[in-house]
């Protein structure tokens, strides 16, 4: 039976591999994020037609990432938003690599647990070494499937993280304005219905005030 001086030695090592295996694992570090924008195209003659473009400048902006113009998506358009990862350490040699998350989250205004969520396409910077190229395809379509035909204003934020990452990207990046196709009689679809959620949110808040 090992006496409690050896078990206490026992644990320590284990916790010092398990934090070196920590530190093993986050391998890469995220360098620097750019090339920030958004594009809007509009559907017309069977194919998409860029409309406008809305980019970020991330080093004179700061923190207060935004876009210079505002977005709107409608049934006849969508929103590509794209930017690149440029990765150090052991990732900037890598091939292949995909960051296990890639979401763009798009939260409504007004009714906060309407969320959309959105996959990022990744790929190789097709000339950078180390760099990943990241983009996030919004249509009024995919956003009616997880909300409802909830129009008016979404929180937009991008989340990059991987285990080897030693920190994430997150950022918030304003809203975009989204408004759904028309009923076959010409009149706008109305909103969906408070769910459950909604309900038991909207009762505690009128307790609160």
């Amino acid at each position: 039976m090992k006496s409690s001086s050896q078990l206490f030695f026992l644990g320590l090592g284990l916790f010092l591999l398990a934090c070196t295996a920590t530190r093993v694992a986050a391998a890469g570090q995220i360098k620097e994020v750019k090339n920030i924008e958004a594009r809007t195209f509009a559907y017309g003659g069977g194919k998409a037609e860029l409309k406008d473009t809305s980019p970020i400048d991330a080093k004179k902006n700061g923190q207060a990432f935004k876009f210079e113009t505002a977005l709107h998506l409608t049934d006849e358009s969508e929103i590509v938003v794209s930017l690149d990862l440029v990765l150090g350490g052991d990732l900037s040699s890598a091939k292949d690599f995909k960051p296990e998350q890639r979401l763009l989250t798009l939260t409504h205004s007004a009714r906060k647990t309407k969320v959309a969520r959105i996959v990022g396409d990744v790929k190789s910077h097709e000339t950078e070494a180390g760099t990943l190229s990241i983009k996030f395809t919004v249509t009024s379509e995919n956003l009616e499937l997880q909300t409802g035909t909830m129009s008016g204003d979404y929180d937009a934020e991008v989340v990059v993280a991987d285990t080897r990452f030693e920190s994430s990207f997150k950022q918030k990046f304003g809203s975009i304005f989204v408004t759904h196709a028309q009923k076959s009689d010409g009149s706008i679809p109305s909103d969906p219905p408070l769910d459950a959620r909604e309900v038991c949110l909207f009762a505690l808040l009128r307790l609160l005030d």
